[in-house]
C-alpha cells in the first residue's frame, strides 16, 4: 500500500505520519508551503498542482 497526502500548511501531520511508519510516497499541494519542504526532508516526492479554475 502507498499513500498520497494532500497538504496545505506546515506539514506537522505529514511528519507524524512518516515518523509513525506510514508508507507515504507522494505529497500534493495547490501552492508552495512548508509541508512540501518537509516532504523533501523525508525523501518523499512532492508536487505543487496549480489551482483548478472553473469557467
Amino acid at each position: 500500500m502507498s499513500l498520497a497526502v494532500l497538504v496545505s500548511g506546515t506539514g506537522s501531520i505529514l511528519d507524524a505520519m512518516v515518523e509513525a511508519g506510514l508508507p507515504v510516497d507522494l505529497v500534493v499541494s495547490d501552492r508552495p508551503c512548508t509541508a512540501i519542504t518537509r516532504a523533501a526532508g523525508h525523501d518523499v516526492e512532492a508536487i505543487v498542482v496549480p489551482p483548478f479554475v472553473v469557467w
